[in-house]
Parts: C-alpha cells; structure tokens; sequence
C-alpha cells in the first residue's frame, strides 16, 4: 500500500537524482499539462529556504507561459532532504502549510464553469492521525462543507479515511453546483500515495484515480454554472484543521487542461514513479 520497509522502520529511503533538472516531469507528462511542481525537481524548487516555486512544464498547454504557472509556499524551513534528490519533500509542521498558484488563469478559472474539462495530481503520505478533513486541491479557498457563494471554486477533499469528494461551489447561491464521494479504502497512517481526479463536464464523468485503483462516475455534470471568478488555487491548503496533518509529507502537484481517462493517467502516474524512484500501487 505504498509503504516501504524503511519508512516501516522510520528510515527514509535514499534518494537517487532520478531525472532532475527540468528532464523529469516536464518530458514525461503528457501534452495537457499546464503546471507541475516537484521537489525532487530543482527547476521547482532550487535553493534551501526558498518560498517560491517554479513551473517545471515548459510550454503549458494553454498556451499561457511557464512562468505564469510559478508559485509559492507557505513556509520553507520543512523541506527535507537534498536538493535535486529524489526522495526530496515539504514536511509539514503545522497544517496551514500550501502551495500556492500565483495567478488565476483564465483556464484555472474555468475549473469551475461550465464545459469544465480538467485533471489534478497530487503525490503525498499521510500522518499517524485520523483526520476527518485534508484538502488535496482547491480553487474555492476554506473548508470542505462550507457552501456560500464566497467560497467559488473546485476542490478535492479526502474528508474521512474511507473518502475523497470533489466539490464545485460556482457562486450560484448556497447549494453546491456539484458535490460527489468516492468511498476508497482506508489509507494506512504514514503512506504515501498518488491521487489524480479528472472532471469533464461535456461529458457528465467524474474520475478518480488512487495508485492506479480507478474510481468513476458518469452523468456528472454543473448546476446553474456562473461566471464568478475562483480563489486563489492552492495545493494541500487547509484552513484551520483542514489542512494534511503535522508530519504528512507534500511531494508535488500537478494540473492538466483535459481530463485524463485510463491510458494517460498511467502515463502521470509512470512520470511521477520516475521523478519519485517510488512506485505508487494499491
């Protein structure tokens, strides 16, 4: 379940250099990827203490530059291990702790909307406690459960240990515009795993993607979608308890201009057990 017998025993596992310096996840992606970051990627991230954090895709798939897609974290002191190594993360040491997005794009903007068509890729390990609220991704800002049309945006939650939901709050009133469960099996406590949700809502699919176990459902598609402009999109953001718990580990994130089925998700998923020297399977 994606635990190996040296972070069994509290060891972490040595890093290789992998394919860094802009070799890795940006030649490794499929096409329709507009952003990534990588700490094992010192394109990403470059030097200890470092709060910024760069777009590894060089020519994003909506057209938008690489640079736009820059971004920042909340604190720099956790980053552990070398820099360019393969076994290289952000610790979390208290839970406020994201990556943030510095621009809205138009394309971020439209997570939301309607004819939204778009993947999220998230490579994390858990905490030893039973968090009932671990915010993966969100365009909404603040807590899962929190519908009001101040909260707009998309978001993915794992709200319990046997669940991840996907949210989409669009500005048209209290209800959500959309809101689904996947009922997954329970994450041990200190795992790593890869999550990847796609949405397409020409299509009415919903897809989630947990260390290559599929989860899908069809006839998905935006209520009453609104013009309304998204928060600021942040990876693993949590406000007050929501956030991945103290000792979870970030390891990157990614977002891609199309929702992925089968075949490329297996294609992100390959990239990211390059970068990682890690294998992601249930």
């Amino acid at each position: 379940m994606g635990i190996f017998e040296d972070e069994i025993f509290g060891v972490e596992p040595s890093g290789t250099s992998g394919v860094p310096d802009g070799g890795g996840l940006n030649s490794l992606f499929p096409s329709s990827a507009v952003l990534a970051y990588d700490f094992s990627d010192s394109v990403c991230y470059a030097n200890y203490g470092d709060l910024s954090l760069q777009n590894v895709i060089t020519s994003p798939a909506d057209m938008e530059t690489q640079a736009t897609y820059d971004g920042t974290i909340s604190a720099a002191e956790n980053f552990q291990n070398e820099l360019n190594k393969s076994n290289a993360y952000l610790a979390k040491g208290t839970i406020g702790e994201f990556m943030d997005i510095t621009n809205k794009t138009t394309f971020i903007n439209s997570m939301h909307k309607a004819g939204a068509n778009w993947g999220v890729s998230v490579p994390f390990r858990t905490d030893s406690n039973t968090d009932v609220t671990n915010a993966l991704f969100t365009t909404g800002g603040g807590s899962a459960g929190a519908n009001n049309t101040g909260r707009v945006g998309a978001a993915i939650y794992r709200t319990s240990a046997t669940n991840i939901r996907v949210q989409i709050q669009n500005g048209s009133g209290s209800a959500y515009a959309l809101e689904e469960d996947f009922t997954i099996i329970a994450l041990p406590a200190w795992s790593k795993h890869l999550a990847t949700v796609g949405f397409n809502d020409t299509a009415g699919t919903l897809d989630l993607y947990l260390d290559g176990t599929k989860y899908s459902k069809t006839g998905v598609s935006l209520v009453s979608p609104s013009a309304s402009a998204c928060f600021s999109p942040r990876f693993f953001y949590g406000s007050g308890s929501d956030g991945l718990g103290v000792g979870s580990r970030m390891y990157g994130g990614a977002i891609f201009n199309a929702s992925p089925d089968s075949t490329v998700e297996a294609v992100i998923r390959a990239a990211w057990e390059t970068a990682h020297s890690d294998v992601y399977t249930i």
